[in-house]
């Protein structure tokens, strides 16, 4: 098996047909890439930069969850889809481009279903360093030695005891 030969394309059932004639009886069905092309995943980590907030040393600090939502599923349908089962009035194959893509696969008829699929074959792949990250800065932090928050032998300053001189122990004159 060379390098090239891949695993087959992984199907998504959308359980209806659009096309003409409806010629799918059990509906269209979208073919996923099983794997993440490398311009799929730089475009997936970019995702995860741009919904991103970093402190002033370069640590997450924060996600916007739902803006990252938003950018994974437009990575996963325009770089996963590789294939379908549509048809135009004619009877020919819809070629598979960014348009067709997103005028093809709304989010309540497919596009959903196909980034969410999308989502469990790509989304522990390319979420790895992000992880990797959080374990290392999370295994820096607690290693780190808190600061005391009360006192202690070893950080309690012993008061100055008066000196025991011959000058420091005279009275005061009368006045």
């Amino acid at each position: 098996m060379s390098v090239l030969d891949r695993p087959e394309l992984v199907p998504v059932s959308l359980g209806y047909c659009p096309c003409e004639g409806t010629p799918h009886a059990d509906g269209d069905t979208v073919y996923l890439h099983p794997e993440l092309s490398m311009s799929g995943g730089m475009a997936a980590q970019g995702a995860i930069s741009e919904a991103s907030t970093l402190d002033a040393y370069g640590n997450l600090i924060a996600i916007d969850e739902v803006q990252l939502q938003e950018l994974i599923a437009m990575v996963w349908i325009r770089h996963g889809v590789a294939g379908w089962t549509f048809l135009d009035d004619l009877g020919a194959e819809i070629p598979v481009t960014d348009r067709n893509v997103s005028r093809a696969l709304p989010y309540a008829k497919g596009g959903r279903l196909v980034a969410d699929k999308a989502d469990d074959l790509y989304g522990a792949v390319v979420t790895a360093p992000l992880v990797e990250k959080m374990d290392a800065l999370l295994k820096r932090l607690s290693t780190r030695t808190p600061p005391p928050t009360s006192e202690n032998r070893a950080t309690r300053r012993s008061r100055r005891k008066p000196s025991s001189t011959g000058t420091t122990d005279k009275a005061l004159p009368a006045a």
